[in-house]
Formats: structure tokens, sequence, C-alpha cells
């Protein structure tokens, strides 16, 4: 029961902290950030997963991609090495 009455009441005291910032729905990252708790907590509090705090966007380079499979086709012997060198040239 004590444990229960300690996390609530911290959990007001960082939602009165948020509130007094003046912090918005726009920087949910940069809310929870800002605060000097527990990230897993803080994203608890905010209902945010804390996977979604810690994603990072990691989107691949189509050109790049397609550029490397045409040197392969065309280039069947040239290994991983040799492409990088002529990606690099073609810079």
């Amino acid at each position: 029961m004590k444990r229960l009455v300690a996390d609530l009441s911290l959990d007001k005291e960082m939602l009165q902290e948020v509130y007094q910032n003046g912090a918005e729905a726009r920087g949910h990252r940069l809310t929870v950030g800002g605060l000097p708790y527990r990230v897993t907590s803080a994203c608890r509090l905010m209902l945010q997963s804390h996977t979604v705090y810690n994603y990072r966007s990691c989107r691949a380079d189509q050109a790049i991609t397609l550029r490397i499979r045409e040197i392969a086709k065309t280039r069947i012997r040239y290994g991983v090495q040799r492409i990088h060198i002529l990606l690099r040239r073609e810079e």
C-alpha cells in the first residue's frame, strides 16, 4: 500500500512539473526526456510505450540499394569491397 501511494505521489509530481512547464502534446519525447525520472515510469504516466520513446527511424536508402544490385548483376564476380569502392568513386 505504501509503495502504491509513493508511486502515485511521484506520478502527481511529474504531472505537475509538466503542467507548470507548459508542455504540449507536440513533444512527448521532449517532455519525457526532460524529467528527472526513469523513462519507463514517465512514459507510463504519459500513456506512451517506452519502446515508442526509444524508437529510431532507420529507413533504407533505396537508390543506393538499387545501384548495388545493378553493379552486382553486371559484375557478378565483384564482392562487397569492390562494389563499395565503385560506389565511392561514383560520388
